[in-house]
């Protein structure tokens, strides 16, 4: 059930406690987004990152704590409700429909929020064809209009990359997570993600970005929160971040700026 509370930030997890049987994978964990733009989250393998991005999602509900969006409790909520609602994410891994057209990739999710079948048959119809055009402004707001005809799996792998953030945009979200957008990515296609993050913040949204560069996340995240063990040992700036010895000591020791 949703219910409505008052307004205070974008997101927020309030006391949020996840255990896969004897293991605490989040512990009483609070957290928010209070305004649009570019946040961070980093933290060691296993602190529990991705677990927060299905719970934030509505994969996982948690044992304890409330999930907030949008000044609604969301909880309970199931994933394509909260796609709904307009929170969407990315994953790891890339997932794209690779038989068929990069076009094709960005409007089946937007006919799947569209809840209209009429929209999967393809039927030449004025809200299709509106549909159709949506979808190729997107394809150009990413920089993707070139392929639109391509298969998915012919693309460069940097540019599957941003048609997995094309297809998520498709939805229209508030907030977009995006998990390890970077992996992979060679220089030039890193610099081309990040200028394309912040082509995205300048349409009031909010990103939460999972990604084990640290230079990428340090020259394109204002506020950066660091996870170990399910807790947040560390949030702030990323000045603050890369000098604070509890985040030093949860890479083993390493210097921020020694860190691949």
């Amino acid at each position: 059930m949703v219910l409505n509370t008052p307004q205070t930030s974008i997101f927020s997890l309030q006391n949020i406690t996840v255990q896969f049987g004897g293991l605490t994978a989040i512990d009483n964990l609070s957290f928010e987004i209070p305004t649009p733009g570019i946040y961070g989250l980093i933290g060691p393998n296993g602190a529990g990152k991705t677990t927060i991005f299905n719970v934030m999602t509505g994969i996982y509900t948690p044992q304890k704590g409330d999930v907030v969006f949008l000044g609604s409790k969301v909880t309970d909520l199931k994933p394509y409700l909260m796609a709904r609602m307009g929170l969407t994410r990315t994953f790891q891994n890339i997932r794209l429909f690779e038989s068929l057209t990069v076009l094709e990739n960005v409007f089946i999710p937007k006919a799947r929020l569209l809840s209209t079948l009429k929209y999967l048959f393809f039927i030449e119809t004025d809200n299709y064809k509106k549909t159709i055009e949506f979808c190729r402004e997107i394809l150009n707001f990413v920089g993707l209009s070139h392929y639109e005809n391509r298969p998915a799996s012919s693309l460069p792998y940097g540019d599957q990359r941003k048609l997995e953030i094309a297809r998520a945009l498709a939805l229209e979200p508030k907030l977009l997570l995006l998990d390890e957008p970077a992996a992979g990515m060679n220089p030039s296609e890193k610099k081309e993600l990040g200028q394309l993050l912040d082509k995205i913040i300048l349409k009031d949204l909010s990103i939460l970005v999972i990604e084990h560069d640290m230079r990428f996340m340090m020259n394109h995240c204002p506020r950066i929160t660091v996870l170990d063990h399910g807790k947040i040992i560390s949030e702030g700036a990323p000045s603050h971040i890369q000098n604070d010895p509890a985040v030093i000591e949860a890479y083993l020791g390493k210097s921020m700026g020694d860190l691949p």
